[in-house]
């Protein structure tokens, strides 16, 4: 028996999910309403997407996940991606995130996403798995500040919940992130 759309719930191992309804944060300026939103059906398959960003962003990004330029003092409210290489474009050249998660079609795809996610990073024209950055030492923490818009409660909820996922032991992955360390660039990249 298969789900129906309305009856796809948030799954606790995949937090930061935005609902099929859209972008959230965009949408209304009311906890209240913001709060029924998210409770809504999402998005019921992980789809693989990309994020162009740093080499550095990319290891504390396997670390600690990704989260939106709003909670350390930038504009964007949510995590954006894209679907295909052709739309990723790196800045300065340096690396493009593989992510394998439930997420909203077209640019504005998570509020936030957990380190185990990640799949990996194109950077400098080589696939480094998640597990290949993870090895690489944590040189910052991420820090977050509260957020002065009307969702700052909400959001210092998400902030809380996005710190507990920093866990690292050796449980396995979902199925969602447990695929092998191909990608969906290395025809393109390599």
């Amino acid at each position: 028996m298969s789900k129906s759309q309305s009856d796809i719930q948030r799954d606790p191992y995949e937090p930061g999910i935005l609902p099929l309804l859209g972008p959230v944060p965009y949408l209304t300026e009311s906890d209240r309403e913001a709060r029924a939103m998210l409770a809504g059906p999402c998005p019921s398959e992980p789809t693989v997407w990309l994020h162009a960003t740093s080499c550095e962003v990319a290891v504390i990004a396997a670390h600690q996940g990704l989260i939106p330029s709003c909670w350390h003092g930038g504009h964007g409210c949510v995590v954006f991606g894209c679907a295909g290489p052709e739309d990723a474009v790196p800045p300065r050249g340096d690396a493009v995130i593989e992510i394998k998660s439930r997420a909203l079609p077209g640019q504005q795809r998570a509020w936030w996403v957990p380190w185990r996610l990640i799949r990996g990073a194109w950077m400098h024209g080589k696939f480094v798995t998640a597990q290949q950055l993870r090895d690489r030492p944590l040189l910052r923490e991420t820090e977050v500040c509260p957020c002065a818009c009307p969702l700052s409660s909400l959001v210092s909820e998400q902030q809380v919940l996005w710190r507990s996922t920093w866990v690292y032991d050796d449980k396995p992955l979902s199925a969602c992130c447990s695929s092998p360390p191909t990608s969906m660039l290395d025809s393109r990249l390599r």
